[in-house]
């Protein structure tokens, strides 16, 4: 960036970030690292006004804004498109399908400009035909790839030590976990006798499983199966869907939030219908009820809490610090008040995206700010992220990152994993309950 604003005195250079926070991370690091003037700089995101922004294109160089805010700035003409030089786009595997940077990119090559377009990402994706759609979307010509080994890379990288915890779930959790296997076989039988569902293995059947089932059941329906049918095979997809939901829910964050899911389902709809009166499903649902009401520990919960606590038994709680993932809003609730039993050890709090939940609020841009300024001061030691606290953003250097949930994508498995072992030595422990 430093170079084509010296070799091209009136171009305009663009770096582009998914988020507000990640686009005052940016420019902040812009400031301290690179000589570019920083009168002639300016980050704009979607609170400063379509004018204004006008006004900036003009008299400003080098831009640091979300992907959203290029793309209508283009649309609209504000973006002086002819002088851009160079375009900088950052968490580039997000260029998949109708993003904006993918929108963006297609505006500025169909004028067309010429320009360098540099796209940056740790985790370019798991699949080769999801790489292959983020280059052709930003019609990247030329790969540049690094991993930890490589010489420019490894002065940065340090040891990093990677546990998988495994976790044995309660007694009563396995007793609802049968119950609802119990309703799952008969169902799934039913849409075996039905020619519908291939997969006779009902216990290991996944909810991607069968929206691809139901899928092509909807653009090819068996032959013989009479049309008045069609409801009754819909229904009893979105029951299994549900119930593997619940499953996962009781495997990775315990029976608290299984239960509010399953209550929340049977209050209407189609699968309050079908399994209002099932005997299966109200003995799970009297047994969640029950084990809540004695409060018997979620054996996850303990876990973690052990973890933690070890951790501060070797190491400064004044200058050491954690990252726990979750996520599912409801787990990061639960988590959060297991923490404040704990004592004056742990000072943690909550790292949540904007959007309100059901069982936790959003947090504004804003507050996130202030939890990171207190986290990277000592006013915590610990923050209780979702996916938000994954991606990009410059939450500091931990030493130990805690993965409540293991299910997770591999793609967010590495970006949690890269929390650690940035500046020192650092570890990830991974829990996990076996459903088998």
């Amino acid at each position: 960036m430093n170079n084509y604003f010296r070799w091209f005195p009136e171009g305009k250079i663009v770096f582009t970030a998914p988020s507000r926070p990640l686009v005052v991370q940016q420019i902040e690091a812009c400031h301290n690292i690179v000589g570019i003037p920083q009168e002639l700089t300016i980050d704009m995101t979607g609170q400063i006004s379509p004018t204004k922004r006008a006004d900036f294109w003009k008299t400003k160089r080098v831009f640091f804004v979300t992907p959203q805010v290029f793309e209508k700035d283009i649309q609209s003409g504000t973006c002086l498109v002819k002088y851009l030089v160079c375009l900088v786009i950052d968490e580039a595997h997000r260029a998949l399908g109708n993003y904006s940077y993918c929108v963006a990119v297609r505006e500025l090559m169909a004028i067309p400009v010429q320009l360098r377009l540099l796209a940056l990402t740790a985790t370019p994706g798991s699949k080769q035909q999801a790489i292959q759609h983020v280059i052709n979307n930003l019609l990247i010509s030329t790969l540049e790839y690094r991993n930890e080994s490589d010489p420019d890379v490894s002065p940065y990288v340090h040891n990093r030590k990677i546990e998988l915890i495994q976790v044995a779930m309660g007694e009563e959790a396995i007793q609802i976990n049968n119950l609802l296997l119990n309703v799952i076989r008969i169902y799934a039988a039913r849409l075996s006798a039905m020619g519908i569902l291939l997969n006779r293995d009902y216990q290991t059947l996944s909810p991607s499983d069968l929206l691809n089932s139901r899928d092509k059941f909807r653009q090819a329906p068996p032959p013989e199966l009479p049309s008045v049918k069609y409801g009754e095979v819909e229904r009893f997809f979105g029951a299994l869907i549900t119930l593997y939901h619940v499953r996962k829910l009781l495997s990775s964050h315990g029976i608290r939030p299984a239960y509010e899911m399953l209550e929340e389902k049977l209050q209407k709809g189609s699968f309050a219908g079908l399994m209002s009166r099932n005997e299966d499903i109200q003995r799970a649902k009297l047994l969640m009820q029950q084990n809540l009401s004695r409060g018997t520990p979620n054996p996850k919960l303990s876990k973690m809490l052990e973890v933690l606590i070890d951790h501060f038994k070797s190491n400064d709680k004044q200058s050491s610090r954690v990252i726990i993932f979750s996520n599912f809003r409801g787990s990061v609730r639960d988590i959060m008040e297991a923490l404040s039993k704990v004592g004056d050890t742990v000072k943690a709090a909550q790292f949540v995206g904007q959007s309100a939940g059901k069982s936790l609020r959003g947090q504004s841009q804003k507050v996130q700010q202030a939890v990171l300024e207190k986290f990277r001061s000592g006013g915590y030691n610990v923050i209780v992220a979702t996916s938000i606290g994954e991606e990009g953003l410059d939450i500091m250097e931990v030493d130990l990152v805690i993965c409540f949930d293991a299910n997770v994508s591999p793609l967010r498995m590495v970006q949690r994993m890269g929390r650690t072992g940035r500046k020192h030595d650092g570890r990830v422990d991974i829990l996990h309950i076996p459903l088998d």
